[in-house]
């Protein structure tokens, strides 16, 4: 606007620093002006501050002078300390976008007046005019109070001013499995982070429902100086009584607390930053969902698993009480592979492992003598891996090789085969509830030699049989899947870990195709 155009051509520029970027509720600190004119005749007048409501308490500390006045060839500046206080009940700086609980694959709309932009106006600002000559004509303009930094690499950086809990509190993992194979105990970790300028000691527990047990019941953390953080662990076992059938299986949602100051905190965050976009807290509560699942595995199966481009399938396997190993190019060189009972590739493994190919033979051998190797979704073409892929020939489709729709219908093809049956029986109960898709990247073409075990598609399209080919090659079984197990398993859906333990046990099976 008509302001702006002014304040940039006479070269006015006006910073409003803060001395930190987080701030607890409660707490005060001071924001520095600092105006700079460079046209003649151009005053900075009126400078003053403003937060987001008027419970921000904003007092005036000191000037360096009351105007900023240039003459030609001359730079002057002015200067001014504003104190500001953080009101009790400030909330927390959740992106706008963020602040409405997550509908499937979009959060509701907030309704604010500055929705469809990239963020929410500054909490802190500092507001003047521009006066030009001896006439009466005040322009408004402001500044957004920022806290400035350097980095080594990037230069002068900027944070927006954003209100945090004064004691930050994260759980992990997110998901805890408790299989009705197994009676063992979980490990969840609980990480305290004091964000004020005091001492904190902080109570740590986690709200368990009634039957569930921690070991301890509740823990103490000093946290002595702003930044300081420490953990917590609980031993966590669930109720006696066995675990429901799949179909019923429901996560139970427990927070994670800490107690401190005669006041309780839920809550943790994470860290958005990027060189190209204004840094973001992503507020989460401390919550982890504790998963009792009907789902059996032999014991003391040993699984290798190939990293690709990244999943969390590795922790999801050892949640079924499986030992995970991952798997180096070393280990696929030299190492003793037939020591796994099943070694899984990660989602387009092939396309950023080159040693996959390369160890192509040892891999095909370890199957042939009797391994179990399943290979998930990866891509042809530009990036993607070069043929072979598995011990017959087949195709990977391109983009429309797939199905979008969580709950499109799932037919099984091959009813007798063992990784519909060992150690857990497969209905068509273990394909509800699935999210965002059922599978993506499915074989269109296929050596004879492989058995194509489902089928699905979504709505009006024919039937996709190349989501989960099995074949028998010596004495082991080669598995490829296109179906999304790297999003199930994670977002805990109990027919998919029911599924995906069946075909790492297919080594184990009494008898199989």
């Amino acid at each position: 606007d008509f302001s702006d155009a002014v304040r940039l051509a006479g070269g006015v520029r006006v910073d409003a620093l803060a001395a930190t970027a987080e701030r607890v509720p409660g707490s005060s600190f001071e924001i520095t002006v600092i105006a700079q004119a460079n046209a003649r005749d151009l005053r900075v007048e009126s400078i003053s501050a403003a937060g987001p409501s008027p419970s921000w308490k904003i007092d005036w500390v000191e000037a360096a002078s009351a105007t900023a006045v240039a003459t030609t060839g001359q730079v002057t500046a002015a200067g001014q300390k504003f104190r500001v206080t953080v009101p009790d009940d400030a909330p927390l700086s959740q992106p706008y976008w963020l602040a409405q609980p997550r509908q499937k694959d979009y959060f509701g709309s907030s309704n604010a007046p500055y929705e469809g932009d990239p963020y929410a106006p500054a909490l802190v600002s500092v507001h003047y005019t521009l006066a030009l000559g001896t006439d009466p004509v005040a322009l408004p303009a402001h500044s957004d109070v920022v806290y400035r930094s350097t980095d080594t690499i990037y230069g002068e950086r900027e944070q927006p001013v954003t209100v945090v809990p004064a004691v930050g509190v994260w759980v992990e993992p997110e998901l805890a499995v408790f299989p009705s194979s197994t009676a063992a105990a979980r490990f969840l970790r609980v990480r305290a982070r004091n964000n004020s300028a005091t001492e904190q000691r902080a109570v740590i527990r986690l709200e368990l429902p009634a039957g569930w047990k921690s070991n301890p019941a509740q823990q103490e953390l000093l946290l002595k100086a702003k930044g300081d953080e420490d953990s917590a662990r609980f031993e966590v076992s669930p109720p006696g009584t066995p675990a429901p059938p799949s179909a019923s299986s429901q996560a139970v949602a427990v927070r994670a607390v800490a107690e401190a100051g005669g006041k309780q905190y839920a809550t943790g965050y994470q860290v958005i930053d990027y060189p190209h976009i204004q840094t973001h807290l992503w507020f989460r509560p401390a919550v982890v969902s504790l998963l009792p699942l009907d789902v059996k595995i032999p014991v003391g199966l040993k699984v290798g698993y190939v990293m690709g481009s990244g999943d969390e399938m590795p922790g999801a396997i050892q949640q079924l009480g499986a030992a995970v190993t991952l798997l180096s190019p070393e280990d696929l060189t030299f190492g003793n592979l037939q020591q796994y009972d099943a070694i899984v590739t990660g989602i387009r493994a092939y396309e950023v492992r080159k040693d996959l190919s390369a160890n192509h033979t040892r891999l095909m051998d370890y199957v042939k003598n009797g391994g179990v190797m399943i290979v998930q979704y990866s891509r042809t073409g530009t990036g993607g891996f070069s043929a072979p892929l598995g011990p017959y020939p087949f195709k990977v489709g391109g983009n429309n090789s797939r199905v979008t729709v969580e709950e499109a219908p799932v037919e099984v093809l091959e009813t007798s085969h063992s990784a519909l049956h060992f150690p857990n029986e497969i209905t068509a109960r273990d394909f509800d509830g699935w999210v965002q898709e059922r599978g993506t990247y499915f074989m269109e073409s296929w050596a004879p030699e492989y058995q194509p075990l489902l089928a699905s598609s979504d709505p009006g399209e024919p039937p996709q049989k190349g989501g989960l080919l099995a074949v028998n090659y010596g004495k082991g079984v080669y598995v490829y899947t296109g179906y999304a197990f790297f999003r199930q398993l994670p977002a805990g859906v109990p027919g998919a870990y029911r599924l995906f333990a069946n075909l790492l046990s297919m080594g184990k099976a009494p008898a199989r195709q």
